[in-house]
């Protein structure tokens, strides 16, 4: 008998049982592990298409792996719940901020109702809620809900762990995304320097995730006007985050353009000296 991993899929025969497996539009003749594998393999083949660059490609195995999970296992089965992420953190990363907000405000609210307030996964989505939110202009909602993420997650993980400096960078990115006040790029600078840290202490300098934590440490110090404590960030961490192809678009923009401000500066001084 195939069986679903090491389990019998209990989901599965829930779903005949109430007949929810009939009308599955396009995929009556497939048995439920059948219809399960398809499912799982536009899953599979999107992931292999995000590390190609063919996030379009990606976006629409991901769709139809969402559409035969929630027919299969319902709206708010993990299964489910972490393709509509997935889709918005791809709709993210186009540029599509518009379009990734209601997917992860989708994907919030049933980790929220599955999962409890004070779960790690839910946390974790959390502060990508609230960063996007930020960044679309309801920033007041969107900085409460990532200091909150940031807050229980530090708290849970107080030795540092990744996602703790996913949701940091999230923090910043949040806090910058406005006019930001002297204490909130403080906050920021906190933040992103603890990201660095964490991710430092495990990944090589040239990991993108570490160039990407130097380059917001870069962005934040540009800021608040320490152009020569910045520079060498931007410089050493913008080259590897723009070769990587899973940058945050808004990221790039904010790094490439705080580096030609530092080096304008620090051309200014080098031309102002005798």
């Amino acid at each position: 008998m195939r069986r679903w991993g090491k389990r019998r899929p209990v989901e599965v025969v829930q779903a005949l049982s109430h007949g929810c497996w009939k009308g599955c539009g396009g995929v009556g003749s497939l048995s439920p592990i059948e219809f399960r594998d398809r499912s799982r393999g536009f899953n599979g083949l999107s992931v292999t298409q995000v590390h190609r660059g063919d996030l379009e490609g990606a976006l629409a195995n991901y769709t139809e792996a969402r559409r035969l999970y929630a027919r299969l296992l319902g709206p708010e089965h993990p299964e489910t719940t972490n393709t509509v992420r997935n889709l918005a953190v791809l709709s993210a990363l186009q540029g599509h901020y518009g379009k990734a907000l209601p997917l992860m405000r989708e994907a919030y609210e049933a980790y929220a109702r599955r999962r409890g307030d004070g779960d790690r996964g839910t946390c974790v989505v959390r502060g990508q809620l609230g960063a996007l939110l930020a960044r679309t202009g309801a920033r007041a909602e969107g900085l409460a809900l990532v200091r909150r993420a940031y807050t229980q997650l530090d708290a849970m993980f107080p030795e540092g762990q990744m996602h703790v400096a996913d949701t940091a960078v999230g923090l910043a990115r949040a806090l910058v995304s406005g006019m930001a006040t002297a204490a909130e790029l403080a906050e920021a600078e906190r933040a992103v320097q603890r990201a660095l840290e964490i991710r430092a202490a495990t990944l090589a300098a040239e990991h993108p995730k570490r160039a990407e934590a130097a380059c917001w440490l870069g962005i934040v110090l540009a800021a608040t006007g320490r152009a020569a404590e910045a520079r060498p960030l931007l410089q050493q961490g913008l080259p590897i985050l723009a070769g990587w192809g899973f940058a945050d678009p808004e990221d790039l923009r904010k790094a490439r353009r705080r580096l030609q401000e530092v080096e304008a500066t620090a051309t200014r001084l080098s031309d102002s000296r005798p």
